[in-house]
């Protein structure tokens, strides 16, 4: 991927990926600097916001990325694609952080069989 980002420029679509790729090879520190280099893309974006938190994991920032990811999905509706899935990693950080009720509040709500509303992804 290295070789097209020259050619997609700040294309919110391609970062989105790339960064998402340069997080599973273990390079989060270049992915930071990959977003910071193109802003925040298309901040609304289930996909976009999905791989900030996994920026967020990596660096070990759990608990900014456990707010600013309560705060994109109080605005995103339950039928959205990736809901439960991103509901999911606030569950894992709520866990984290030694706050095992308020995560089994989040799965009870939306995550567990019959809560979560979106379409199943296939791939």
């Amino acid at each position: 991927m290295n070789q097209l980002a020259p050619h997609y420029g700040d294309d919110w679509w391609f970062t989105t990926q790339f960064v998402f790729a340069q997080i599973g090879v273990g390079q989060a520190e270049r992915a930071v600097r990959t977003i910071e280099s193109v802003g925040h893309g298309y901040p609304r974006s289930a996909n976009w916001t999905h791989i900030s938190s996994h920026i967020y994991y990596e660096t070990g920032e759990t608990e900014v990325g456990l707010r600013d990811l309560w705060d994109w999905l109080r605005d995103y509706p339950r039928e959205g694609a990736l809901h439960c899935h991103l509901s999911w990693h606030v569950a894992l950080w709520t866990l984290e952080l030694d706050d095992a009720e308020a995560a089994w509040k989040v799965i009870d709500a939306d995550v567990r069989p019959g809560k979560a509303w979106g379409r199943g992804l296939k791939c």
